[in-house]
């Protein structure tokens, strides 16, 4: 059996954890699984789970890509200001523009042999800095260009579009690496990448594509949120960068590289939803919140994380 769609049958337990948390919230809040919260939660899921499906990929190499929650912010200014004067095709250049920018660093982080740690982490930084320059520190409302993002607001059978295209989007993904040979190149990569070039495979060429496809992934995050906000902000999108690594980790996909899929993506970005919105539900004092949401994080990467496959966990 190909290993790639061997690894994505694994990870149940993740799924396990996300029905029981739903039903056990649901036990104390019955409108928990009312259709209106629903739509609400995958409203409020459309962006985490974009941005850590751009992650997956770079973590499947054994990378880690800090820059992305930035990007998106600087993404939804850039669009703030361009889409008004050019319609969609100022979010076809800024989305562009994004996936440029991750493979950039992508390419440095190979060439140059830094840590993706430390090159994301420069990367953060700089797209902050330009975000604060260009927004001059200030929001910035979308006015007559909210018009090109308006079908976003839309639905489709009930659920929100921006959650649809974002599902779908990593559904083909999915597809795409599971059953290509850049896809399994990944996975070769990331669980030994001396290996992968001895094999002939080039890990400055699958870097930059992972490292693109996480810049191109954090700028469709943007638009969401620029569609939900009707206003563009240097710092909309930050607090998204914790959600979309728990999402990911949750899921299953170890931080050593090699282990994982998108698939266990999406239900790991369905957790850290549920969580998020859980706790506000069932009364938790928004002050020691994050201190719940950490600690579920850290035990559920311990029960679900696929030790078979990760000797060592450092």
């Amino acid at each position: 059996m190909n290993p790639v769609k061997r690894l994505d049958l694994r990870g149940w337990g993740t799924l396990i954890v996300l029905v029981a948390l739903t039903m056990l919230i649901a036990s104390v809040q019955p409108a928990f699984v009312q259709l209106q919260s629903i739509q609400n939660m995958t409203l409020q899921a459309a962006p985490i789970i974009v941005i850590a499906l751009g992650l997956t990929p770079v973590i499947l190499i054994g990378g880690l890509d800090l820059s992305v929650a930035s990007l998106a912010s600087l993404a939804t200014v850039l669009m703030a200001l361009t889409i008004p004067q050019l319609g969609p095709a100022g979010l076809i250049l800024v989305v562009g523009m994004c996936a440029v920018a991750g493979g950039l660093v992508g390419f440095i982080q190979a060439v140059a042999q830094v840590p993706s740690f430390i090159v994301s982490l420069g990367a953060l930084g700089f797209y902050a800095g330009v975000a604060l320059v260009v927004s001059n520190a200030t929001t910035i409302s979308m006015g007559a260009g909210q018009s090109t993002l308006e079908w976003l607001g839309g639905g489709i059978l009930g659920l929100p579009v921006s959650f649809v295209l974002a599902v779908f989007l990593l559904v083909g993904s999915a597809i795409v690496v599971a059953n290509t040979l850049v896809g399994r190149r990944i996975y070769a990569i990331g669980a030994s990448e001396p290996a992968a070039i001895v094999s002939g495979i080039s890990p400055v060429a699958i870097r930059v594509i992972c490292f693109s496809f996480s810049g191109f992934c954090a700028a469709i995050g943007g638009t969401f949120l620029l569609a939900r906000t009707s206003y563009a902000s240097p710092t909309l999108a930050d607090l998204y960068l914790l959600p979309a690594l728990a999402a990911v980790l949750l899921g299953g996909t170890a931080l050593s590289g090699g282990v994982g899929s998108i698939w266990r993506t999406l239900v790991g970005s369905l957790v850290v939803v549920v969580v998020q919105t859980g706790l506000v539900v069932v009364g938790v004092d928004p002050r020691v919140s994050n201190l719940v949401f950490g600690a579920l994080i850290i035990a559920t990467v311990a029960a679900t994380t696929d030790r078979k496959h990760v000797l060592v966990v450092k």
